[in-house]
């Protein structure tokens, strides 16, 4: 565990000087970033270029983006709760959009359609997502009216909201 001693300690440097976070604010967990940093890197060894604290359902998640030996951006999320790894996505940044839509049924606009119904606001982005378990999804950052930036995924199968997550801080790419 000391190899992610810099790691936190930018973490902490980070969330004390720059941020807006309120102490009050922060979610309780019941399992430590490191824990869950150290089960991720287990899964897939590489460079971590990103940390989240998300909320999810009311559930607090750590989310790791990882750079592994092969070049691609892992993105895996571990229950701040149990310290379980409860999801691991990729992003297709070198997949065009036309290969995605040769696989899925919902197109880009419907997807945003389902995504502003259940998080009105301003599209900031579009990802497109494939998860360990192959199925393919959208995933919009969405601004809402007040300001707040709310994650919504969306199944590119069935056009159905499948995740939606408030980010408590974010640290990295």
């Amino acid at each position: 565990m000391k190899r992610f001693g810099c790691l936190l300690g930018g973490i902490a440097a980070s969330l004390a000087v720059g941020s807006a976070i309120a102490l009050d604010e922060m979610p309780k967990t019941k399992v430590s970033m490191e824990t869950c940093l150290g089960a991720a890197l287990a899964m897939h060894p590489g460079k971590v270029v990103e940390v989240e604290l998300t909320i999810e359902n009311g559930v607090p998640h750590y989310e790791f983006e990882i750079e592994t030996a092969d070049g691609r951006e892992t993105e895996v999320e571990c229950d701040a709760m149990t310290g379980k790894i409860v999801e691991v996505e990729w992003e297709n940044d070198d997949m065009d959009l036309d290969a995605f839509l040769e696989n899925a049924k919902i197109s880009p606009a419907q997807a945003r359609e389902a995504a502003l119904q259940r998080v009105p606001g301003r599209i900031d982005s579009m990802d497109l997502e494939t998860n360990s378990n192959g199925k393919i999804s959208y995933e919009f950052e969405v601004i809402t009216p007040d300001g707040k930036e709310m994650d919504v995924e969306v199944d590119a199968m069935s056009g159905k909201v499948i995740e939606v997550e408030s980010d408590v801080y974010e640290i990295g790419d």
